[in-house]
């Protein structure tokens, strides 16, 4: 006896039918143990302390204010502040929504992760991405990383690489975009979300990145950690809020799961005994052509008609399934091609601008050398040096004779000097006569 089909339209409108009801549930119930600024005031009665949060600081104790939490300040830089849960997330599907703002200096640095990690405050504490040690979860990185103005990234450790002594610790990123997150005036939300058939981070009300290949184990801590530089950024959160997922859900997935399974089932045909691929039909769809004149009454005609649409039909869903199959794996190696593929773009587009940089110089030195005569530069130089040279021939000689006659004795006074002397010799000589003759003469 032949049993019809569900049809795999009815199968549909049931999944929207459901998806529909679903979402009028109402909103995700938020968890108070893991959640901060969801109440009309974020400190607690003593004005010091976040409830069921702990703060850390290097170098600055983050300050709680009654709608913010200031992690890093304006001024000084090189702080590191950080706020951590004293509960771990017990589910493993969850949704959790962060706002946050960062204000400084026009080329103020700095950056701020949301951690969802085992042991947070104890392995990760007020660490950066470039300054933490192998912890395990995951953790997003908000920084102006790239030259984009701003951008978020993504990256997973199972406690067996240390970040801080990595050679390239950006190129563990899984998955980023950019966005512009600084002096905005307002807050920025970030919103991540985990359930049993993907993870999605979602920035600002817009998707960021979204895959089926990750699922965090329950247990871990969430946490804020942000760093300032030496020309600082102001971090600052608002709220933290994380909520259970519907657990219709469950239900709309378990429900799904089933009606693919009967849509398999009774669409693929089973492998026959020497286990060769698989039919459009299964034996008892298949229906054997027969002559027209076959069919002696309209009834007849009409069953065949009937039987050989509905395998029409059958095989018309069958191939839409596998369509839509083939849709969802080809989207979802076009997602994870596009995330290796990115930092490559990235690379390449700074490697290409500096080189148009420096075609740039290039060119600007080529229109100068060309476009100047240097002939009579050299004319210049070279009656210059001529000049010179000349002067030097005919200026030196005349300069050390001159020179040489200042500084050489003069031969008239030495022969003045010799002169005089012989005439006082001789003088002294007469005088010394003339005495001599005129003294008394004495005879014996």
């Amino acid at each position: 006896m032949y049993i019809p089909r569900t049809p795999f339209g009815l199968l549909v409108l049931a999944s929207v039918a459901r998806l529909v009801a679903g979402k009028s549930y109402g909103h995700e119930p938020v968890v108070d143990d893991l959640s901060f600024g969801h109440h009309e005031a974020i400190w607690s009665p003593d004005h010091h302390h976040v409830p069921g949060w702990t703060l850390l600081g290097e170098g600055y104790t983050p300050e709680v204010l009654s709608d913010r939490i200031i992690l890093t300040p304006p001024y000084p830089g090189n702080k590191r502040g950080a706020i951590w849960a004293d509960h771990a997330e017990t589910e493993t599907e969850w949704h959790a929504e962060m706002e946050f703002r960062a204000s400084g200096p026009d080329h103020g640095t700095g950056n701020m992760q949301l951690w969802f990690a085992k042991d947070g405050k104890k392995v990760v504490g007020t660490s950066s991405l470039y300054t933490v040690a192998a912890f395990d979860g995951l953790v997003l990185v908000v920084s102006q990383y790239g030259g984009h103005g701003g951008t978020l990234r993504a990256f997973l450790n199972d406690g067996s690489v240390s970040f801080k002594d990595h050679h390239h610790v950006d190129q563990l990123a899984f998955a980023s975009c950019d966005f512009s997150y600084r002096n905005l005036g307002r807050f920025s939300h970030l919103s991540v979300k985990q359930d049993y058939a993907s993870f999605e981070v979602e920035i600002d009300h817009k998707p960021c990145f979204k895959t089926g290949r990750i699922h965090l184990p329950a247990g871990y801590y969430f946490g804020i950690t942000a760093a300032s530089a030496e020309n600082p950024d102001s971090f600052e959160t608002k709220s933290l809020l994380v909520s259970k997922i519907d657990t219709h859900h469950h239900e709309e997935h378990n429900w799904q799961k089933e009606a693919q399974q009967v849509l398999h089932e009774q669409d693929h045909a089973a492998k026959d005994d020497a286990g060769e691929g698989w039919h459009w039909t299964t034996e008892e769809e298949h229906i054997k052509d027969a002559p027209a004149s076959s069919y002696k009454t309209e009834a007849d005609k009409f069953q065949d008609l009937h039987s050989r649409l509905t395998v029409m039909g059958h095989q018309l869903d069958t191939l839409y399934h596998d369509l839509t199959l083939l849709k969802s794996q080809y989207e979802a190696r076009h997602e994870e091609l596009m995330t290796w593929i990115r930092p490559v773009h990235d690379h390449a587009d700074a490697s290409r601008r500096a080189v148009e940089r420096v075609e740039h110089a290039v060119e600007a030195i080529k229109r100068d050398v060309e476009g100047k005569d240097y002939r009579e530069h050299l004319t210049q130089l070279h009656d210059a040096i001529k000049e010179g040279h000349q002067a030097m021939l005919v200026g030196v000689p005349h300069t050390v004779h001159s020179l040489v006659q200042a500084s050489s004795p003069r031969m008239g006074f030495f022969v003045f000097i010799v002169l005089a002397f012989q005439v006082m010799l001789l003088a002294s000589y007469v005088v010394y006569r003339r005495r001599r003759d005129s003294a008394p003469k004495k005879y014996l």
